[in-house]
């Protein structure tokens, strides 16, 4: 699950420290998307559609209202 992309490194850091706080591991992956840098947030695995459902009801709750499911 795909939480946020950021421009800024510390707002992807933040979002991944909520998201510990709360229990889930999440991890940032650096992009690079027209010579500019991005952070993507992401969580998971998940082994099952319930697992992607749940996680991302409790996401979605924790005000990460844009998070979709992404399969990278």
């Amino acid at each position: 699950i795909q939480l946020g992309i950021f421009s800024i490194k510390e707002n992807a850091t933040n979002t991944r420290a909520t998201m510990r706080r709360m229990g889930i591991m999440a991890t940032i992956k650096e992009q690079k998307i027209k010579n500019k840098v991005f952070w993507r947030v992401l969580v998971g695995p998940v082994s099952s559609q319930d697992e992607r459902k749940s996680l991302l009801k409790k996401i979605t709750s924790a005000g990460y209202k844009d998070a979709y499911a992404v399969t990278n």
